[in-house]
């Protein structure tokens, strides 16, 4: 596919994504830093590290099988994260989901306990193949290691705020969505 059409295709997608992150942290006028500004430092800087290398390095068509597998990640991650978001209800924040009174075990939580960070996983891979380039796996990694650090930053945070409660829910839900995958694949063979 011609590159202007799948950098237009990538902003529409980006836009989805954020939407309702955007909205329900505008709600709690937590949006931009919360409370943690390390944290929220941290993301900005990764995030914007992609998208300026994704869109800069992007210039060469796309093979269609590509382009289309990074579409439909991309709309599974936009999914799954306005589900998990509206799952999280009032005790959604942008920042650190232990903030909350309450553990949310439902929905979207029922099946993974951090499928806002299985989506943005999901999401950054589908941009990373629908922007293809040279530098497309060492930006996807830079993503992939911040979530998986912002993950063991809120485990730690949810396990001291609700112990036993969340080690047991740690025992029977993986984390991610990868880890759920591999799961189930692990059930077929047996």
């Amino acid at each position: 596919m011609p590159s202007d059409a799948l950098s237009g295709l990538a902003i529409l997608l980006a836009a989805a994504y954020y939407f309702p992150s955007m909205a329900a942290g505008l709600k709690r006028r937590d949006f931009l830093f919360g409370r943690s500004l390390a944290v929220s430092v941290a993301m900005y800087a990764t995030y914007a590290i992609f998208y300026a290398g994704i869109f800069h390095f992007h210039s060469q068509p796309v093979p269609l099988p590509l382009a289309v597998a990074g579409v439909a990640l991309c709309i599974a991650g936009v999914i799954i994260h306005a589900e998990a978001i509206d799952a999280l209800g009032d005790e959604y924040s942008a920042h650190n989901r232990a903030q909350g009174v309450r553990t949310v075990m439902h929905g979207p939580y029922s099946q993974v306990r951090h499928p806002i960070y299985s989506a943005a996983m999901l999401y950054f891979a589908g941009l990373a193949l629908l922007l293809f380039s040279q530098f497309s796996l060492p930006l996807l990694l830079l993503v992939m290691a911040y979530l998986h650090w912002r993950i063991a930053v809120e485990e730690r945070s949810l396990l001291g705020k609700f112990a036993g409660q969340y080690a047991d829910y740690q025992k029977r839900v993986p984390a991610t969505i990868v880890q759920l995958a591999f799961r189930k694949v692990a059930r077929l063979k047996n």
